[in-house]
């Protein structure tokens, strides 16, 4: 049902070059999940002309199940963003600005929560990046390259990405990132606060709230995190 699913809906939209799906968050079983990802209760094409660019970045952040055509992908071949941990971005912004990024709205793949993260296993990733979790220098290096990759592609298709998408990772990416750090310690606290400072993604009012109600209640803004996301459902 999944593969002939996929394989309609591509079929059905040829000139698009990459796909995004829906997801399903689970803990120890897939069918047992936490939750699903969903942008759309529909199929749809997100592209330039019709949506924000923000949704580049929130339809493949995540890299499970995302289709490319390889021989498109092939022409923008590059070694640039090596190291990144964001190619998919990379590709998402040229095919954001060509034929549009097609969505799957049925969930086709599942996501683990709660794993560990390995970034920092590859030659090109250990300067920054420790396997095993999230660093302030890690995941400001991860915004630095979205933000590298969405200028660079901009500017070759003379669209303005960037603006939209430092304003997403302000807002709703910076709850994903203080969430994470509910347990932190102050000093972490203050490392992340000044990176976001130097990408100038601090000068929105959530990221600076989000610091303070972790600095000062520590673990249990966990429930305030939590209340928001029952909301948001």
């Amino acid at each position: 049902m999944c593969k002939w699913l996929v394989r309609l809906r591509v079929q059905n939209n040829p000139n698009i070059k990459l796909v995004s799906r829906s997801f399903v968050r689970f803990a120890e079983a897939i069918d047992s999940p936490l939750g699903i990802s969903s942008l759309s209760n529909n199929d749809k094409v997100f592209n330039v002309d019709t949506n924000k660019p923000r949704m580049l970045f929130r339809t493949c952040g995540f890299v499970g199940g995302l289709m490319v055509n390889t021989a498109w992908a092939k022409e923008y071949d590059t070694d640039k963003y090596d190291g990144t941990l964001f190619y998919q971005i990379y590709l998402a912004a040229q095919a954001f600005c060509e034929g549009g990024i097609g969505y799957i709205s049925t969930p086709i793949v599942g996501g683990r929560a709660g794993n560990p993260p390995l970034f920092g296993s590859a030659t090109t990733e250990k300067s920054v990046h420790v396997p095993g979790s999230y660093s302030a220098q890690g995941r400001a290096k991860m915004w630095r390259s979205v933000l590298e990759i969405c200028r660079d592609v901009g500017a070759s298709k003379g669209v303005d990405l960037v603006s939209d998408v430092k304003h997403e990772l302000m807002v709703r990416q910076s709850f994903h990132v203080f969430e994470m750090m509910v347990s932190a310690d102050k000093s972490v606290l203050n490392e992340l606060r000044s990176e976001l400072k130097r990408l100038d993604i601090y000068s929105h009012p959530v990221p600076v709230t989000l610091y303070w109600l972790v600095r000062i209640m520590g673990w249990r803004a966990r429930y305030f995190f939590d209340l928001i996301r029952k909301v948001m459902q």
